[in-house]
Order: structure tokens, then sequence, then C-alpha cells
């Protein structure tokens, strides 16, 4: 070989390794970070989907005391498919709280097949979208601490209330392990998950539980309260103009059917 070009390639050497060195910089630099958990909280923020195609998981690492664990409330339903309530039992097997049955909701107000994976201290929920689905769509895990737990009514979220809020009565009991009076809305998500703001539903569920157990009313009267109820607190939450009123008043009549098909 010519002295000249082992000249030429001697002098190009550096050129080539700053020239590797910069597209290893910039491949790094155009790789998609890794998704980090957000920080945990004991009532994770929920979040709005703008977009999404078959099933979809989202993360919401929870803040447990010290030794305690998350639990399916039915014993029967494994910790990778849970639809029910997610129990917080402390050290001593105590319910120390929940986090209400999982529940996606369409800008339409049309229920979304989900349900819940239990990792760790990790609270993972899995939505199915379709080609029906109507985007936003409002994933929210609601955490409830057991015990008495009677409510005040917040402010309405349009400033000025059409309806009466149903609250929690003051001598209501939450602890999904009592049973199906002590747990709100069974099996059912315990709030309406709107853009902005949900629609509670536990006040109305809590009143449903307590006409239930106690002994004097018909069924047939507890349950059209529960649909007066569920409804008067989705005319307070959302005002005249705002079509989630009408998504949540689906809802509750979803709910008022399940009662009284099933109970």
């Amino acid at each position: 070989m010519p002295r000249s070009a082992v000249r030429t390639g001697a002098h190009l050497r550096p050129i080539l390794l700053l020239t590797l060195l910069f597209v290893v910089l910039a491949t790094a630099l155009a790789a998609p970070a890794k998704a980090e958990d957000p920080a945990p909280a004991v009532d994770p923020a929920g979040v709005t989907i703008d977009q999404g195609v078959g099933t979809q998981t989202y993360r919401f690492p929870v803040l447990l005391p010290a030794g305690a664990s998350l639990q399916p409330a039915d014993p029967a339903e494994p910790a990778d498919a849970v639809t029910g309530e997610v129990l917080v039992v402390d050290a001593a097997d105590a319910v120390v709280g929940a986090y209400d049955s999982p529940v996606a909701v369409d800008a339409s107000g049309a229920l979304l097949q989900t349900s819940y994976a239990i990792e760790g201290s990790v609270l993972v929920q899995s939505v199915t979208f379709t080609d029906t689905t109507v985007f936003p769509v409002v994933v929210d895990p609601a955490y409830t601490k057991a015990g008495l737990v009677a409510t005040t009514p917040p402010p309405p979220s349009e400033g000025i209330a059409t309806s009466a809020y149903v609250g929690v009565p003051s001598n209501y009991v939450y602890n999904p392990r009592r049973g199906s009076l002590h747990d709100y809305c069974t099996r059912s998500p315990d709030e309406f998950p709107g853009i902005g703001k949900n629609a509670s539903f536990k006040g109305p569920c809590a009143r449903h539980d307590l006409c239930y157990g106690g002994g004097r009313t018909s069924k047939f009267t507890c349950d059209n309260r529960l649909r007066t109820d569920m409804r008067s607190n989705c005319a307070y939450t959302y005002g005249v103009w705002n079509p989630q009123r009408a998504a949540c008043y689906r809802t509750a009549d979803i709910y008022w059917a399940a009662v009284v098909i099933h109970n």
C-alpha cells in the first residue's frame, strides 16, 4: 500500500471515531425513556386517556402503612384479575381501607371492560378499548378509609346545585369484609368517574345498605330510593347543560336495574 494511503487512513481514524460516538449518542437520546411509576399515594390521582387500542394497563403505586398489603376483597379472585374491591390490610390482618371496584367510563357514559392486578404495592388497572369507545376515558381508583365515614356535601362543581346532595349517614360502617351491607355499591364502582369531577354514589349505596339491613322497609322502596338518590348526586355534580349528567343518569339506571333484578 502506498505510504500516502497509510497516512490518509491514519488521518481519518479520529474522524471515524468521532462520527461513531456521535451516532451512539444520537441513538441513545432518541430512544424513548422508560416510563416511571408516579409517586406512591394513598389515593392515587386518576388519569384521562385520550386514545387507546385493545387492552392497555395503567399503574397506580399505593402508599401503604408499614407491614400492610393489598388483597382482593373476594378471596376467590386471583390477584391478577380482580373485578371487585381491593383491601388494604395491615400487619395485624385488620382492614384499614379499600379501593373501589375498577371502573372505566368513556365520554358517552359507556362502561368499559376493566380489572385490577395487584403487583406488590402497585394497583395495575387494565382497560379494554373497542371500535365504539368514545374518548376521553377516565380511570380513577378511589380509596375509602374503613370505619365510620359520614360525609359532608362537597361544593357543587359548577357553582349552583340544582339538586340536594345525598351523603353517607353517620351510622354507616364501611368495611367490605363485613359483607355486602358494608361496602357501598357491591362489586360496582362507588363513583361515576367524570372529567374534572366524579359524582359520588357512596351516600346512595350506603343508605340502600341501611335500608336493606333495617328490615322495616320493602325492597321495592329501598331500590327506588337508590335510583332517586344516585340521580340526585348526578344532578348535584353536573350542571343542566353538562353532557356528563346524562351519562351519570344512565349509570344510575343501570345500578337500579341490577339491584331490582339480582337482589
